[in-house]
């Protein structure tokens, strides 16, 4: 043990070395980007309830990790307030699916329960900064509390960050060759929001409201001339840029109306996986 620590090479630890860090002059400009919806300008559960954004740009690779969703709620009541179910406003979506270059990458469908499921897994913490900026609730409210309500012919401006596989890996994304396109289907069964009656007490679910103004709000950065020719070259020599996705797929089941005595029952899943990681 003596030996092989002695052949080593010793290194400072980085509280006791002041290097600067690397850097890198390739990338040449950093800016915001907005891509709009294709098609209508305004969605309900009861009439146009699909989603299509195209994130395309020829000289621009998309930060993933940026990627937010984000849309103004309209509540058409005269005389009722919408009440969140769920501190997430994506839980109003019943399915999402994401394509690059046509070819099919993910399809999570019952998205809603499957958004409310992960975030009521995460560390309070990290909900409560989430949920002050997302618009469903005020800064510092409690995200386990009663979230935010839209009065009745209000509206309530909402974002929030789009949890797929492909927007969770680090790699940017080369819109150029690999166009990205995003599906996203209202809830008909609106099970993101309630009726509101004057003394706040939820009677029903609600269909009573329309979603407007949507975009997709994201980081892109432009490369140089000579970097971006290498990421040509690579590509055109028939080579990959291999991007690892981790990714869910939610299946619901009919559970048997008659248990065993013991209250125990099984349900039969069959599925083709690359490789399963967790299972909840």
């Amino acid at each position: 043990m003596e030996s092989q620590i002695a052949a080593l090479d010793q290194q400072l630890i980085p509280g006791l070395s002041w290097k600067l860090p690397d850097a890198v002059d390739y990338i040449r400009k950093r800016r915001n980007a907005v891509f709009f919806p294709e098609g209508a300008a305004q969605y309900s559960p009861t009439q146009v309830r699909q989603l299509r954004f195209t994130m395309a740009d020829a000289s621009v690779f998309v930060d993933p990790s940026t990627v937010q969703l984000c849309f103004t709620i309209t509540n058409t009541s005269a005389n009722r307030a919408l009440q969140f179910r769920t501190s997430n406003p994506l839980t109003m979506f019943s399915r999402m699916r994401l394509l690059m270059a046509g070819t099919l990458i993910e399809d999570v469908q019952y998205f809603g329960r499957w958004v409310n499921l992960l975030d009521t897994l995460e560390p309070y913490r990290k909900r409560l900064a989430r949920y002050g900026i997302s618009g469903v609730g005020a800064p510092g409210a409690d995200p386990n509390g009663m979230s935010a309500s839209i009065p009745a012919n209000g509206t309530r401006r909402v974002c929030a960050n789009i949890p797929l596989g492909l927007f969770g890996q680090h790699n940017y994304i080369p819109t150029k060759y690999a166009p990205i396109t995003l599906e996203c289907e209202l809830n008909s069964n609106v099970a993101a929001f309630l009726n509101t009656a004057a003394t706040d007490v939820a009677v029903a679910g609600s269909q009573t409201f329309t979603i407007s103004d949507c975009r997709i709000l994201c980081d892109v950065v432009l490369l140089d001339g000579p970097m971006e020719n290498k990421v040509s070259q690579h590509l055109l020599s028939g080579k990959t840029l291999p991007l690892h996705v981790i990714s869910w797929v939610n299946v619901m089941s009919q559970i048997p109306g008659v248990p065993r005595q013991d209250g125990t029952f099984s349900v039969q899943l069959a599925r083709a996986y690359t490789r399963v990681k967790t299972i909840m």
